[in-house]
């Protein structure tokens, strides 16, 4: 379960800071299901899935480096020109990981932002 999720846009002089997204989400079997509250003030929903290139068991540490493809909605030409014309956009973008236990944090890259996601896992 993904319980907080804050973004940033490095290359947007009008979102300079990490925001609070209002959002949540749902990863199982390496797919994620997520809304939040985008950076326009605009209700988002994400379906994605996830792949990894490299994971590593450190004791009860796990790391993970891998992508995300998906696609999302909410936005409009703020984002990219052509997107008043598709309500769905397509994305894809780097993840990494960590899990410390039951917790997990995820950091996403994708064209204009980065997200950080704090999570809970139950198994």
């Amino acid at each position: 379960v993904k319980l907080g999720l804050w973004a940033l846009h490095p290359f947007e002089p009008q979102f300079p800071e990490f925001d609070w997204a209002s959002g949540f989400g749902i990863k199982a079997d390496q797919w994620l299901v997520a809304t939040f509250v985008n950076s326009y003030d605009r209700r988002a929903f994400v379906v994605a899935l996830e792949r990894y290139w490299w994971s590593k068991q450190l004791d009860w540490i796990d790391l993970g480096v891998g992508y995300r493809v998906g696609a999302i909605t909410g936005y409009t030409e703020e984002l990219i020109e052509w997107a008043d014309s598709a309500p769905i956009l397509p994305f894809t973008g780097l993840l990494l990981w960590m899990d410390v236990g039951p917790l997990s944090i995820d950091g996403f890259y994708a064209y204009r932002g980065i997200t950080l996601e704090t999570g809970l896992s139950f198994r």
